[in-house]
């Protein structure tokens, strides 16, 4: 999955288990001016609220707290999880407009705890922090950086593509009670055949297509993987049988349906 849907996938998770804790995702636009104004319209924007284009600043933030406020009133808790995305389109002002606004929850009796995604320029910012010694953002929103990466071997490939394999872990379609694989070649899939045994084809022809731009197949993201295995069913569709077998050149041909090749310019 992508970074989006994980947070998607963590949000809901989180108010399984943590039924008093809310949550909120916001995700970071990038201005070539920044203005306290336009950052609390798109965090109201965010947060689908009918108001998010009127207002000055200070009523759209307070505006914003208000539904912050409300967010755990309504689940009888003192804590809010906030999810922020492509969090490298914020630049300093927009952080510590985020850090006034945790200082003024907190001051209501609301711990608030930010999880940000974002691509690697961050730590452009993070260093600058850092070397600054701006504590009062780094320990609040930078503390613990993680690195998620893509698949790196076909052993990976092939534990993520079993799932697809499993309709317990990935039905298709939803509430169907049957896996991708079944959907897209059922006879082949009633004989005994899985989408994981393609694994070594698909990381051998992700191989192939790096080569002609001179790399090696390394860290590939679920957007390349899951865009070339859709591009794949798609194809070998018509060929459906008990005694399936993948065409020659046909994971190469799924990978050039992605946008793979170009990525590696």
């Amino acid at each position: 999955m992508g970074k989006t849907h994980t947070i998607q996938i963590l949000c809901d998770e989180l108010r399984r288990i943590f039924p008093k804790l809310a949550i909120g995702t916001l995700i970071a636009k990038k201005h070539d001016k920044p203005t306290e104004k336009a950052f609390w319209g798109d965090a109201l924007d965010d947060y689908e609220h009918g108001a998010s284009l009127y207002g000055t600043a200070p009523e759209r933030r307070r505006r914003f707290m208000s539904m912050i406020v409300s967010a755990v009133l309504s689940v009888n808790g003192d804590q809010y999880v906030f999810f922020v995305d492509e969090g490298q389109c914020w630049t300093l002002s927009e952080w510590v407009w985020m850090r006034d606004l945790t200082n003024d929850l907190k001051r209501r009796g609301i711990r608030t705890t930010t999880i940000v995604f974002a691509h690697e320029e961050l730590n452009v910012l993070r260093d600058m922090l850092i070397s600054t010694g701006r504590t009062d953002l780094i320990g609040r929103f930078f503390h613990t950086p993680y690195v998620f990466r893509g698949l790196r071997n076909e052993s990976e490939l092939q534990s993520m593509m079993q799932c697809l394999d499993d309709p317990s872990k990935h039905e298709h379609p939803c509430g169907s009670g049957i896996c991708m694989s079944e959907f897209f070649l059922p006879a082949a899939y009633c004989a005994g055949w899985r989408l994981a045994t393609e694994a070594p084809h698909l990381w051998a022809a992700f191989g192939q297509v790096a080569a002609r731009q001179g790399r090696i197949a390394k860290d590939i993201g679920m957007q390349w993987v899951m865009s070339s295995i859709r591009a794949w069913l798609f194809i070998v569709a018509n060929y459906d049988s008990a005694d399936f077998k993948s065409p020659p050149d046909s994971w190469v041909e799924a990978i050039g349906a992605s946008t793979y090749q170009a990525s590696l310019q």
